[in-house]
């Protein structure tokens, strides 16, 4: 996936991040160390002049260890919000990775207005998703923003 030259260093934080939520998903990695080392690497196919902006590596950090130590306290609140009779478990991993970091700044992150998480992440889900994934996510962020920040 190419960057857009105009996508800004917290934008492309999150997206790295996202990915690397994935990766550790699917690789069973735990160690944030490890996470964030893969997360940052460019592949060795891409060209580097295409890529502009540099992720903020502290927003980058901030969500991939915020997510990983607070894991079961977000995924009970993703939960919380499914529909009656569907598991966590069921959700695409990619698409979890995405609602984890949302609702990992939802929770943890209060000086960072809703309005703007949900712009960055549904951003972000547009990277990826088409219409009804971007929707679901759009629906649970919704509802989790609105129990967390009553």
């Amino acid at each position: 996936m190419t960057c857009e030259n105009n996508i800004n260093g917290k934008t492309l934080a999150i997206l790295v991040a996202v990915q690397g939520l994935y990766s550790s998903e699917v690789s069973g990695e735990v160690d944030i160390d490890n996470i964030l080392k893969k997360a940052i690497k460019i592949p060795a196919d891409s060209d580097e002049d295409e890529i502009k902006s540099k992720p903020n590596k502290k927003q980058l950090k901030k969500i991939i260890s915020g997510v990983q130590k607070n894991k079961d306290e977000i995924d009970i609140l993703i939960k919380k919000f499914l529909k009656p009779g569907w598991e966590i478990n069921r959700l695409d991993m990619l698409l979890l990775s995405i609602i984890r970091a949302a609702v990992f700044e939802l929770k943890y992150c209060e000086d960072v207005p809703v309005r703007v998480v949900f712009d960055e992440y549904m951003n972000v889900a547009h990277a990826f998703y088409d219409t009804q994934e971007v929707g679901f996510i759009n629906a649970i962020l919704d509802s989790i923003s609105v129990d967390l920040r009553k």
